[in-house]
């Protein structure tokens, strides 16, 4: 019999508890995550046919799920215990090339380990927590591992993952349908160790995974081809190719990818539908996200918007860091923030006396220094210098703090003729910026509008003109007079009758107003617009056509 003293028994459990806390607590790094990351795609086996990548089990998949959602359930000690029994391991990495400081964990094969299934990366603490980007092809596809990881920081998202291997790196092949010539220039079933054609490895567990722990999730994939002549900058899909997505993200992503570089040309699946090439039918990823009953073998028929398969050519899109840049300012622009620094309630639009008007306000305030407002001449053979970017016209300054609404107002005086966008560039008060999702588009000749008008015109009656252009993609310009001074309401329904957009509510002085609906979040159809000013109300129809 053992007979221990207390001082010598708390000695000893101490000893315990250090040796299993030392033994389940996740590996502490710091320094600059990108190149942390750039140093795990840039050193992964990247062979073809040679098979250091070791496909997964059914039991390692179980395994690897668990050490997601420990993960995902900030159980971040679990998840390295459980990690360490497939010779993985959890990072906790402070990333200090940033300030403040900001902590991400990271699930990666450990220094020794020779599974090479992949890397995944959780935002505890992310700007857009629906966002998760994964790159499948992070060498095959050039820069796609590089350029999914900026996108992932860029936009805040909740979570990264990307592949351990080439796609061609296994000589076995997956048992899931469709075939490609992208390994050996025949074309054969996919290569196992390519996981966006796998319904049984880690990126398609992480997927499961991800999208339990929140069925809104929003799931990128930027992919690469090589371009031929009569090819697009841009192939867009959800990965079903007829069926309409509930809300069309890729429209809107288009929209603002092409205000980011508007030499881009694009195809999305669903709209452009004689259009059959690299749309991710066979993705299993995309398969089971859009309810696929067997993402190995059988290709979704329904749309749910919440996978975006974006190929990319390399020129444009995935050569360097400013070429990423596009890509990730499209998709801040198409995903809103949770918390906005500012949350903007309308931005629109109105012609007076050759100049233009714009009127935006906001909802709530935190920290806002103010805005810059920012034009860009769209090109046109009138104006040789279009299309050369966005250019700062002036500052707004911001109220700081707020939780009450605050209206602002900015004129371009006299701006030459051509067509026009603007949009808001909010700053903190730390500096730091984003570009306001909304962006509304003005034609200062409004050639072919109804109502034309002086200046100095008052009106006699209360009147809502038709819509121009009409139909239209995705902004259109709504007139209306008014006698008096009023409260104006500007809304859009859908053809059930549910309001889908209020883009005007402010009390109006007498006169001729022109506004302009940024529509680029809807989805193409038949909508009405309805004005209500005092007794007045009166409803047209529009159709927006994408």
């Amino acid at each position: 019999m053992l007979f221990l003293n207390i001082t010598s028994a708390r000695n000893i459990l101490a000893v315990i508890i250090l040796c299993t806390a030392t033994l389940n607590a996740q590996v502490q790094k710091s320094g600059n995550i990108s190149t942390h990351t750039d140093s795990i795609i840039t050193n992964m086996p990247e062979g073809v046919g040679t098979d250091e990548y070791q496909h997964p089990g059914t039991s390692d998949l179980n395994t690897w799920g668990e050490a997601v959602d420990s993960m995902l359930t900030s159980n971040y000690s679990g998840a390295n215990t459980i990690a360490s029994s497939f010779d993985y391991r959890v990072v906790e990495f402070t990333d200090t090339s940033v300030s403040p400081s900001k902590d991400y964990y990271i699930l990666e094969n450990n220094p020794s380990g020779t599974n090479y299934w992949g890397t995944f990366v959780l935002n505890p603490s992310p700007d857009r927590s629906k966002l998760v980007i994964e790159s499948p092809h992070p060498l095959k596809d050039y820069n796609t591992g590089k350029q999914g990881f900026y996108i992932f920081m860029q936009t805040g998202a909740k979570a990264f993952y990307v592949s351990g291997a080439s796609r061609c790196n296994s000589s076995d092949t997956t048992l899931c349908d469709g075939k490609s010539s992208v390994c050996t220039g025949s074309s054969e079933a996919y290569k196992i160790s390519d996981q966006a054609h796998a319904s049984d490895g880690v990126l398609q567990k992480t997927t499961e995974r991800l999208l339990t722990a929140n069925s809104n999730s929003i799931f990128i994939q930027p992919h690469g081809f090589e371009k031929g002549d009569s090819d697009p900058d841009v192939i867009m899909s959800n990965g079903v190719q007829d069926d309409t997505p509930p809300t069309d993200y890729l429209s809107t992503l288009k929209t603002n990818l092409f205000s980011e570089d508007n030499s881009l040309t694009f195809k999305i699946g669903h709209i452009d539908t004689t259009w059959d090439r690299l749309l991710g039918t066979t993705n299993t990823q995309g398969r089971y996200i859009n309810g696929s009953a067997d993402p190995c073998d059988i290709s979704a028929t329904t749309n749910t918007g919440q996978f975006l398969h974006l190929e990319q050519a390399k020129v444009k899109l995935r050569e360097t860091e400013s070429d990423w840049d596009k890509m990730a300012n499209a998709i801040s622009a198409t995903f809103s923030s949770d918390v906005l620094p500012v949350e903007l309630v309308s931005f629109i639009a109105a012609m007076k006396d050759d100049n233009i008007i714009l009127k935006w306000q906001t909802a709530t305030e935190i920290n806002n220094y103010g805005f810059h407002v920012e034009r860009y001449l769209l090109p046109s053979e009138e104006n040789d210098f279009a299309g050369s970017g966005w250019e700062t016209l002036g500052f707004v300054a911001g109220h700081g703090n707020s939780n009450s609404p605050k209206n602002y107002e900015y004129v371009d005086v006299n701006p030459p003729s051509g067509d026009y966008k603007y949009r808001l560039k909010q700053i903190d008060t730390d500096g730091s910026f984003e570009y306001l999702s909304v962006i509304v588009q003005m034609n200062i000749d409004m050639t072919g509008l109804e109502g034309n008008y002086a200046a100095d015109d008052v009106p006699q009656d209360y009147k809502l003109f038709q819509n121009y252009p009409n139909p239209f993609n995705p902004n259109t310009n709504i007139r209306f007079s008014i006698p008096e001074t009023k409260l104006v309401n500007l809304k859009v329904y859908n053809i059930a009758g549910e309001e889908v957009k209020t883009f005007l509510e402010e009390t109006i002085s007498p006169g001729y107003h022109d506004v302009i609906l940024d529509a680029s979040s809807l989805s193409s159809g038949l909508y009405f617009y309805k004005l209500t000013a005092g007794n007045y109300s009166s409803v047209k129809k529009m159709l927006l056509l994408k």
